[in-house]
């Protein structure tokens, strides 16, 4: 081989190693960006310590709320009492701020953090565990990106500013109603459509109409005894069963004597009976209710009441 044929082969060989390097350095730096964007708020090793949640946001009314976990359930705290939470709703907020995710970088400057909305009086999610004053966890939530597919996330004490999914902005902004266990005939135990063998509507005393009773008979439903198009009466029932309150009243109980507007009781094939006690009118013209075996006392609106206390008339066929 010529001395020129030798340069030529090892300045091919060169050329060949210098690209190697520089696709190997742009690779190995793409690969470093994507595991630097994913990220873990808090590690799930913490999620068992959690045992208080703080989130809303200072702009929004009706959104900030403070749930605690309390004799093996997550409850919701209200002017002081504690009512039941949606414990399917917490757990998916905890698992969502544990998962390790793509959370790709956006800023890291004061300056930023003020443009993007992620400052102090942002809305907000904070964790607690145990008698330690200071949050496990410290979100702040900001604007969205240019396209409103993310949110700007900022962890307190920390510069960087982070982007990811929306839903963080559906738990941070939320009215406060939305983490409630509104349930009224499911939140203590389960009640469903086929359980319920009779139901009793009792009017106002001053309302001029006469209860009505729904049955069951050999498949069929009866209403005062007497034979009505089932699938309307077994819709109705569905009605009452899945329905869901307003918001809590922490000023009444159940006990209170008012609760004698009306009443709608559930029998069960197993002997059970559950019933709802409709009392005064609220301020904000809701109504409030009562439910056997529970505590709480529901803010019911006027279209739910509606929905609840149906005229007979609407199912017994015309004479």
């Amino acid at each position: 081989m010529t001395y020129n044929k030798k340069i030529r082969a090892l300045l091919g060989i060169i050329g060949a190693l210098v690209l190697l390097l520089a696709a190997s350095y742009v690779f190995d730096s793409e690969r470093s960006a994507a595991r630097n964007s994913l990220y873990t708020w808090l590690d799930k090793k913490f999620i068992d310590q959690v045992d208080r949640i703080e989130l809303g946001s200072p702009q929004l009314a009706d959104s900030e709320l403070s749930l605690v976990y309390r004799d093996g359930r997550w409850q919701a705290v209200l002017a002081g009492e504690l009512f039941p939470a949606k414990e399917e709703r917490v757990g998916d907020l905890l698992a969502l701020l544990s998962r390790r995710a793509n959370y790709p970088v956006r800023a890291s400057s004061a300056a930023s953090a003020e443009r993007l909305g992620v400052s102090e009086g942002a809305a907000y999610i904070r964790l607690y565990g145990g008698a330690n004053p200071a949050p496990l966890l410290e979100l702040f939530i900001g604007g969205t990106d240019a396209l409103g597919s993310e949110v700007y996330i900022r962890k307190s004490g920390a510069q960087e500013v982070r982007s990811g999914e929306r839903s963080f902005v559906n738990y941070a902004e939320s009215r406060r109603q939305s983490w409630y266990d509104l349930r009224l005939f499911q939140a203590e135990a389960a009640l469903s459509v086929d359980q319920v063998q009779r139901a009793e509507i009792r009017y106002a005393s001053d309302s001029g109409q006469a209860p009505m009773i729904l049955a069951r008979d050999n498949g069929t439903w009866t209403v005062n005894g007497r034979k009505v198009e089932s699938a309307a009466v077994e819709s109705y029932v569905r009605t009452i069963v899945s329905a869901e309150a307003d918001d809590f009243v922490p000023s009444l109980k159940p006990s209170d004597p008012f609760f004698n507007q009306g009443t709608i009781s559930l029998d069960t094939g197993d002997g059970g009976r559950r019933s709802l006690s409709l009392g005064p009118g609220l301020e904000d013209g809701k109504r409030g209710a009562g439910i056997s075996d529970s505590p709480y006392v529901y803010a019911l609106a006027e279209w739910t009441v509606g929905r609840l206390f149906r005229a007979r008339e609407e199912f017994l066929p015309e004479d």
